[in-house]
Formats: C-alpha cells, sequence, structure tokens
C-alpha cells in the first residue's frame, strides 16, 4: 500500500523489519557482539575486584558464573 503523499510502502516496510537486508544484519550482529563484549567485561571487573579483597574466589562463586548467575546475587540461594 503506497500512500500519494510521500510514497511509503507499509508492506515493503514490515518484510524489511522482518528480513533486513545484509547491511543492516551485519549492525544488527555487530550490536549483539559489542553488548556481549561489555558483560563480559562488567563481569570479569567484578570477579577480579572479588579475587583482589583478601577473602578472594570461592567455589561458589565460580560455579554460579560459570552457570550464568554470577551476577546480581543477593549472598542466599535462588529458588529453582
Amino acid at each position: 500500500m503506497t500512500t500519494r503523499d510521500d510514497g511509503f510502502d507499509a508492506r515493503q516496510a514490515a518484510r524489511d523489519e522482518l528480513a533486513p537486508d545484509g547491511r543492516t544484519l551485519a549492525l544488527m550482529l555487530e550490536n549483539i557482539v559489542a553488548e556481549a563484549a561489555q558483560q563480559i567485561r562488567y563481569i570479569r571487573g567484578k570477579l577480579k575486584a572479588k579475587a583482589d579483597t583478601p577473602k578472594g574466589l570461592s567455589g561458589r562463586t565460580l560455579s554460579r558464573v560459570a552457570q550464568g548467575r554470577g551476577h546480581g546475587t543477593t549472598g542466599r540461594r535462588e529458588r529453582r
């Protein structure tokens, strides 16, 4: 459906959003990778700070990180 005023085609816009072209897809993937790298840097920094404390890292901390639950914990056991 094209409007007479500006030539905007809503169907084409919807197709573009559902199936992005190569450049758009590359930008989307670049953003995903950049965000993942930022999260890794954040977690690495938190682990380094914790490792530098007198208490250091425990096996529990390391296993929680390996399970993807290494940040935002309250120290209480999580329910499953």
